[in-house]
C-alpha cells in the first residue's frame, strides 16, 4: 500500500511539474509523451524493489515491522522532498530531482532491504 501510493503521488508529482497540457511546446508529438512515461517508470522504479521487500519477509513479524517503519520514512522523506522542490524553493532545474532521488531511493531500500534480513536472521536464530 506504501509503495503504491507513494508511486501514484510521484506520477502525480511528475505530471504535474511537465505541464503536458495546453501549447506545452515540449509536448508536441507523441514521442514527447513516451519519453515522460518513461522518465515515470524510472522515477517509480524504487517502489517495486518495496513490493519485493514486503513480498519476501512476510513470514517474519520483525522484518517486517523494519520494512515498514524505514520504508514509511523513505516515502515520507522523498515526498517531502518533491514537495519542497515544486512548491517551496520553485527553480528551473527542480524536474532533475526526478533523476536523481530514485538512485538515493535504491541505494536507501536495498539497505532497508539488508538491515530487514539481517534483523529477521538475528531474532530467527534467538528463537
Amino acid at each position: 500500500m506504501i509503495s503504491i501510493s507513494a508511486a501514484a503521488f510521484t506520477i502525480c508529482m511528475m505530471i504535474y511539474a511537465a505541464q503536458p497540457w495546453g501549447n506545452n511546446y515540449a509536448y508536441k508529438n507523441f514521442s514527447d509523451y513516451l519519453t515522460l512515461f518513461g522518465y515515470a517508470l524510472w522515477a517509480i522504479s524504487p517502489y517495486l524493489i518495496l513490493t519485493i521487500i514486503f513480498q519476501s519477509f512476510h513470514k517474519n513479524q520483525y522484518s517486517i515491522n523494519v520494512a515498514f517503519f524505514g520504508a514509511l520514512i523513505i516515502v515520507l522523506t522523498s515526498c517531502a522532498l518533491l514537495i519542497d522542490a515544486f512548491f517551496v524553493h520553485i527553480d528551473a532545474q527542480n524536474a532533475l530531482v526526478f533523476l536523481f532521488l530514485p538512485i538515493c531511493q535504491w541505494l536507501a531500500f536495498l539497505l532497508l532491504a539488508l538491515m530487514s534480513f539481517s534483523i529477521g536472521k538475528f531474532f530467527n536464530r534467538k528463537t
